[in-house]
């Protein structure tokens, strides 16, 4: 398997029952919506993989749903530091190295008032100006300039954790990736993302290594009160999720 088939293969993880995890939103008291978005984007001539991207007018729905619902913008961060508190708050969460989060994703973000954001990046992918996902064209990567200038602007960098093996202790693995990341952005990391079915070994690494919270693949999106910051679930925002589950998901089938 190839590295670009690893990481999509690990997006597709949290998308079952998106819809129907929609539709349970929201009934058991005031919580923070949490969205999780992989690959979104302009569609890419001769790439593999247009079929699993969110087209960029489908994003741009959404946000305008958003505003017209008036959901405030917060980092993941914030929203857990904040939860359980009276707000209308929404947590926008995008996993992946890709570079059209700086050409379209965050400017979309920005026109529609909604500037803030949690990226969660693999840290191995620092450096890289593309990803081979197989047949047909690469995969363009964010240079770590454009990461270091997200972080300047508003968006919250996080570490995206895959299930590839790792060399000696995980815990220095874990340690290793926050800090090349707070290197390349000159700010604290201070949360992860996680694979489905994650052990508890990594989530005792990743505490010990520094980080101080997870957010997880999967689950109805939905960060309330007691919700553990070692446990946030996301709720998968695929191209097959309609605008009127998503519309139950944030306000408790009330579209």
């Amino acid at each position: 398997m190839t590295p670009g088939a690893m990481i999509l293969t690990t997006a597709a993880a949290g998308a079952v029952g998106a819809g129907a995890l929609a539709l349970r939103a929201l009934r058991a008291g005031p919580a923070t919506p949490v969205l999780r978005y992989h690959l979104v984007g302009p569609t890419l001539p001769g790439s593999a993989i247009n079929d699993q991207r969110l087209p960029m007018s489908q994003l741009e729905a959404q946000l305008r749903h958003l505003v017209r619902r008036g959901y405030e913008a917060v980092t993941l961060t914030e929203a857990v530091a904040w939860r359980g508190r009276p707000g209308r708050r929404v947590a926008l969460t995008f996993d992946g190295p890709w570079a059209a989060f700086a050409r379209a994703v965050w400017p979309a973000l920005r026109r529609a008032g909604l500037a803030r954001a949690t990226l969660f990046f693999p840290p191995d992918r620092l450096g890289q100006d593309a990803l081979d996902v197989g047949e047909g064209r690469p995969e363009p990567l964010l240079p770590a300039a454009d990461l270091a200038h997200l972080a300047a602007t508003g968006v919250e960098v996080g570490v995206q954790w895959t299930r590839r093996p790792v060399e000696g202790p995980l815990v220095d693995a874990l340690r290793g990736a926050r800090l090349r990341l707070e290197a390349a952005i000159g700010q604290p990391v201070v949360l992860i993302a996680l694979p489905s079915g994650a052990p508890a070994r990594v989530v005792r690494a990743a505490r010990r290594a520094g980080l101080r919270g997870a957010a997880l693949h999967g689950g109805d999106g939905l960060l309330r009160r007691r919700t553990s910051p070692w446990a946030v679930p996301r709720l998968a925002v695929e191209r097959d999720l309609p605008l009127l589950d998503l519309a139950c998901a944030l306000g408790g089938g009330r579209a």
